[in-house]
């Protein structure tokens, strides 16, 4: 092969490396399928099946958003939940209104903010209403407690890290802790902060008089700022804000967004609380996808 073939033939692998990146990967669609279990959960228990999606940045509704509906009700979900990014323009909250209609309005919903909501400069209020609208509550530093598919299920929604205001002792105050105990943080660097709360409450002394009255009784202390420390142990925090890298090279993110810390995709099982990163589905900045294909998580839970 001569310089000039030679010269062609790269040029036209990366037109249809680029075409891949731009016109092709940010449709193939895949949905991800995980098993959890919490600590004390029987074999035959009825399993919580669980969506998470992420980073929509929604554009105009069309047959991808209708895929993506159809791919959740197959799955047919006890619960989804959307961990931040869901819109990035001023004007998308008619976008995210549309969008939710695909979704069964039966099926229970919860939300938390990302970087981009934070970014706008529209009132929040007015988001959490198209939200509430399609029944999805939004936990901004809050905790919610349900029953799904007969087991009593904790979700914890923080804030953002980036441009927001996490507050996991605010969220946890006066909260029960749960043995099925969910977090949804958007930035993934958020779970290593959980970790260093759960673990600074667990080794916080109980004054005199807040212990128990029997034997495994779980006690609560409280700060001199008035923060509940209580025993929580969370079973697992959904994240998402990378992308999955978006662009990556042979497995390697060679960028991600402040607030990744060091985690991009999957699962990280390296600290106290089990973190998994969702690729999610948008793009944001660039509009390609490279080896980092959208993203629809299934959990199948084993709860106690």
């Amino acid at each position: 092969m001569n310089r000039r073939r030679f010269i062609a033939a790269g040029g036209a692998a990366a037109t249809l490396l680029l075409a891949d990146a731009a016109l092709v990967e940010p449709r193939r669609l895949t949905v991800t399928r995980h098993r959890v279990r919490s600590p004390g959960a029987a074999a035959d228990e009825r399993r919580v099946r669980i969506v998470q999606l992420t980073d929509l940045h929604l554009s105009p509704i069309g047959p991808f958003h209708e895929r993506i509906a159809r791919e959740i009700a197959h799955a047919d979900p006890h619960l989804i939940v959307i961990t931040g990014d869901s819109i990035d323009r001023d004007d998308s909250n008619p976008r995210l209104d549309d969008f939710l209609s695909l979704l069964d309005p039966g099926t229970p919903k919860l939300a938390t903010w990302g970087n981009w909501e934070h970014y706008l400069k529209i009132d929040l209020r007015s988001t959490a209403d198209v939200f509430a609208r399609h029944g999805c509550r939004v936990l901004n530093n809050e905790s919610a407690v349900m029953r799904v598919n007969g087991k009593r299920l904790l979700v914890t929604g923080l804030d953002s890290s980036q441009s927001g205001f996490p507050d996991i002792a605010r969220a946890l105050r006066g909260v029960e802790p749960s043995p099925n105990h969910l977090v949804l943080a958007h930035c993934p660097v958020q779970r290593d902060h959980v970790v260093r709360f759960v673990s600074g409450a667990m080794s916080c002394p109980v004054p005199s008089g807040a212990r128990g009255e029997a034997e495994g009784t779980t006690a609560t202390t409280e700060t001199a700022g008035g923060h509940s420390l209580t025993p929580h142990r969370p079973s697992l925090v959904l994240s998402g804000h990378t992308h999955g890298g978006q662009v990556t090279l042979g497995g390697w993110a060679p960028v991600t967004p402040a607030g990744s810390g060091p985690y991009v995709a999957g699962w990280y099982r390296d600290a106290k609380i089990p973190l998994y990163v969702s690729r999610g589905i948008g793009e944001t900045l660039v509009p390609v996808r490279f080896f980092a294909p959208p993203e629809i998580a299934v959990f199948e839970w084993e709860m106690a």
